[in-house]
């Protein structure tokens, strides 16, 4: 009688941990939904269908897919939630930038990387995962879908990426389609950046842009001011306005010669001295600055402008 209440109890157990809401087995195979999942390039929701269904669902998103480099990226959390994968199962690595998704299998993307890593197979791919402001991880949508188990289709004519699952008979997307013609939310008008004026007070300044912590400081000797990112896995892209010539400088080389280089560069920092430039930053001169983010791996990609400041260099 013992051990049948003894291996009654242990049932209980196993079927209460089963029952934990959010709990995931290290081991566990997320099922593929047998869904239509359509992103529309602009537009700040995803729609799902039920296959066999007429009904669609609409999810908003706190960011907009968009095109770069001919490939449609969307933000991680609402790409992996789409195609079945739920916050549990999505791991962001800030120290190696990698997003991990598990689904049908275990994806991994690292951001500025041309590879995805599927169950441990690496392949190249042709475009890389990027952040965006304000501090979005955007991923390349076809290449996580297929990896997840997905058909993907791009739909020129109305700028969407349709996915269903590898198995299923093409769906009917007219349904969907009439749906997003009714309840699209397309971005928003950009909003204006207004011009931060720092002064000529001397110290350690902190600018505001979402998603940067961004630090300026100077100092009476060279450099004359810089500009500091307390996280070092970030970058930004300083841009001089009111003075092109500070876009490039000319270090000195070990052989004594001066070699230019350019300034408005990703970069984890950015410094003006007062030697090394055609024309010289002098004491009094007030000089206004563009900060750009969503550094993607491409040095040529010209980013989100974050913020816009103005100093009087002391």
């Amino acid at each position: 009688m013992k051990k049948c209440l003894t291996f009654a109890m242990l049932v209980l157990v196993i079927v209460g941990l089963l029952a934990v809401p959010g709990h995931t087995w290290a081991d566990e195979t997320v099922v593929t939904p047998v869904k239509v999942i359509v992103f529309k390039i602009g537009d700040y929701n995803y729609y799902t269908q039920e296959i066999g269904s007429d009904e669609v669902t609409t999810v908003k998103m706190d960011a907009a897919p968009m095109i770069h480099n001919d490939r449609t990226f969307v933000p991680v959390r609402f790409l992996g939630n789409a195609l079945g994968v739920n916050d549990t199962n999505i791991i962001w690595d800030s120290s190696s930038r990698t997003a991990t998704l598990k689904g049908q299998n275990k994806l991994k993307l690292t951001i500025g990387r041309k590879a995805i890593t599927v169950n441990s197979q690496e392949k190249a791919i042709d475009v890389a995962p990027m952040i965006v402001d304000p501090g979005r991880t955007m991923l390349p949508a076809r290449y996580v879908a297929e990896g997840l188990g997905y058909i993907v289709e791009w739909d020129a004519d109305n700028q969407l990426v349709i996915a269903y699952p590898e198995g299923q008979p093409k769906p009917d997307f007219k349904k969907v389609i009439e749906i997003i013609k009714q309840t699209e939310n397309p971005v928003p008008p950009a909003t204006e950046i207004k011009v931060q004026d720092l002064g000529s007070s001397t110290g350690v300044q902190y600018i505001k842009a979402e998603g940067y912590n961004l630090g300026l400081g100077n100092h009476p000797n060279d450099p004359t001011m810089f500009f500091n990112l307390n996280d070092e896995n970030e970058f930004i892209r300083v841009v001089c306005t009111s003075h092109p010539e500070f876009n490039r400088c000319k270090w000195w080389m070990p052989d004594g010669t001066r070699k230019e280089f350019p300034q408005d560069v990703w970069t984890n920092n950015y410094m003006l001295f007062r030697e090394g430039y055609t024309t010289n930053p002098q004491s009094g001169m007030t000089v206004t600055f563009d900060i750009y983010g969503g550094y993607n791996g491409d040095e040529s990609y010209e980013g989100v402008k974050i913020a816009t400041i103005r100093k009087t260099l002391p």
